[in-house]
């Protein structure tokens, strides 16, 4: 697994979509940018882990 995708999942799931910490959003979201597609499936299923269930 690449390094930018172990640090994005070493911080673990993402913060809750009302959250006031913009500092832990801006890190979170520069994490992801440094990701380059494509990803690998273990690295997807690695990723996929961090985002929280959808509240349609």
């Amino acid at each position: 697994m690449r390094p930018e995708v172990q640090a994005f999942v070493a911080d673990g799931p993402l913060p809750d979509w009302d959250t006031d910490e913009e500092e832990i959003v801006d890190l979170r979201y520069r994490q992801l940018e440094a990701i380059s597609a494509p990803v690998t499936p273990d690295e997807a299923r690695a990723l996929a882990a961090c985002f929280g269930p959808d509240d349609c």
